[in-house]
């Protein structure tokens, strides 16, 4: 690891080339540039962590094709796009981080085929609604981040399906009012709505989560 150093220039395409790598740790630098498209060739690797740098540009398709991935931190950049429908091939991923960057487009219902991911990231961006109810099929999601996003007035009701569902950022996204379905979020401990328009009587709702 490499973390929390002041490395800058794009990212070293030629890591793809060493076949025993693990784990990629330039979190924490000034890296420019966009994702190397080389990196999907890497199949053994299992941890990438390249939050808080300066990197920017599409998340490329390809890394779908990382088979063996199961953490991916690219939070804090400057990346664009979508949310590329490929990356639900990535079935072993157990924590995606995509928070604050700049991504746009709805989010793909291919996510859910990231069938062991436990927690998912995706505040402060641009996306746009609706979320895809295929996110309530993710049994094993323990977290989930979407705060700083416009999904509109209405609180999607699918989520209050996911009674395995622990963490859940809803802050900042437009909400409205809260429906009594949310009372069937038994395993909730964290649930942050500040920065909404919810308004009027205190929804006494939420005492018997």
């Amino acid at each position: 690891s490499l973390t929390n150093n002041k490395f800058d220039g794009p990212l070293p395409e030629f890591l793809y080339q060493l076949d025993n790598l693990v784990d990629v740790g330039f979190g924490l630098n000034q890296f420019q540039g966009t994702l190397p498209e080389s990196w999907s060739n890497m199949k053994n690797v299992r941890n990438i962590y390249l939050q808080e740098n300066r990197l920017s540009g599409d998340l490329p398709a390809s890394w779908g094709n990382l088979s063996q991935l199961v953490n991916l931190g690219l939070g804090s950049n400057q990346f664009t796009g979508n949310i590329p429908p490929e990356w639900g091939q990535m079935t072993r991923l157990e924590g995606l981080s995509l928070w604050d960057n700049q991504l746009t487009g709805k989010i793909p219902a291919e996510i859910a085929g990231m069938k062991n991911l436990s927690l998912l990231g995706l505040s402060t961006n641009k996306f746009e609604a609706p979320l895809p109810e295929s996110i309530a099929t993710m049994r094993n999601l323990r977290e989930l981040h979407l705060g700083h996003n416009q999904w509109g007035e209405q609180f999607p009701l699918f989520l209050t399906q996911m009674d395995w569902l622990e963490i859940l950022y809803y802050n900042n996204t437009g909400l409205r009012s809260v429906p009594e379905e949310i009372t069937s979020m038994s395993s909730l401990k964290g649930l942050s709505l500040n920065h909404n328009n919810l308004n009027g009587e205190f929804p006494f709702i939420l005492t018997q989560l």
